[in-house]
């Protein structure tokens, strides 16, 4: 009964998402049909004294719904608007979206850069870097290449950017994920990138580390006691778990085969968050 009912409530749930997802794609077209185009990228200055500088906010869009627009094309389409303030990101759907910005070395001296794309798991994502109005460079770093066959051998794609004395450079990234996506964009030094690493991945461990503990605690407690919203406690602590590796961390999902990776990913993600929603109802109802 309570597969049953989860199921049709995870139905009901589906349908209003892809309405949501629906509207929320109108109006971007909307949006794009209507804004106000850019003829050329948004510039990012480099400041040598800075050694994390985020692209946030300096990024403009173009979807693509058909899916077979060029790089030569895109570089011609006057119909780029603005991406917003915040970090890129994009509802479930099959749109591809290109983001495009340029960075300028006003220094009297190289600049030795990377451009790091904050999400891990990516279907698809090519990044074409170059002079600006000349040739750019192609570094494909979707989820299916391999470590080994990117620029730099990490989990996040990063992208060198050598930029000489009063050069500016143009990038362009072009996004396809069938799932939910949030991609932040920086562009630091090397250093600066892996100190900011660690760090992160201290704190990532630390609030695993938590999770964990309380889980345990909740399972060893229902199982002596039998108090039913320890149980719940222990499921809820498990989902958000899992949502976070699968969505917010994107970690787990380098567990998965490279087949299908993208479909059962996005699909965890869906199905984490929905029985996280239901953990933590049933256990705000077990007190009751």
């Amino acid at each position: 009964m309570i597969f049953n009912s989860l199921l049709a409530s995870a139905r009901t749930r589906s349908y209003r998402h892809a309405a949501l997802v629906l509207l929320s794609w109108v109006a971007v077209m909307a949006g794009v049909g209507h804004g106000t185009a850019v003829g050329a990228p948004l510039s990012v200055i480099l400041d040598p004294g800075a050694s994390l500088i985020e692209i946030d906010g300096h990024t403009e869009v173009l979807a693509d719904p058909t899916r077979i627009l060029t790089l030569d094309e895109v570089r011609r389409n006057p119909g780029f608007v603005s991406a917003g303030p915040g970090a890129y990101s994009k509802p479930l759907d099959e749109v591809v979206a290109w983001l495009r910005f340029t960075v300028q070395n006003k220094a009297d001296r190289m600049q030795r850069r990377y451009l790091e794309i904050g999400s891990p798991i990516i279907d698809e994502l090519d990044v074409y870097v170059g002079p600006r109005g000349g040739k750019l460079r192609h570094y494909p770093v979707g989820e299916s290449i391999p470590l080994s066959a990117r620029p730099v051998p990490y989990l996040l794609p990063r992208i060198p950017l050598n930029i000489g004395p009063g050069e500016s450079i143009e990038v362009y990234l072009r996004f396809l994920d069938f799932g939910a996506l949030v991609a932040p964009l920086t562009v630091g030094s090397p250093l600066a990138l892996g100190q900011r690493s660690e760090s992160r991945e201290y704190w990532r461990g630390v609030a695993v580390g938590m999770m964990l503990v309380v889980l345990v605690y909740a399972l060893v407690t229902f199982v002596r006691l039998r108090f039913a919203p320890f149980g719940w406690l222990a499921a809820f602590i498990f989902f958000i778990t899992c949502v976070n590796g699968f969505f917010v961390w994107g970690d787990f999902g380098g567990l998965l085969p490279d087949t299908d990776r993208a479909f059962w990913v996005a699909r965890l993600i869906i199905a984490s968050a929905s029985l996280t929603l239901f953990s933590l109802l049933r256990f705000i109802l077990s007190l009751l």
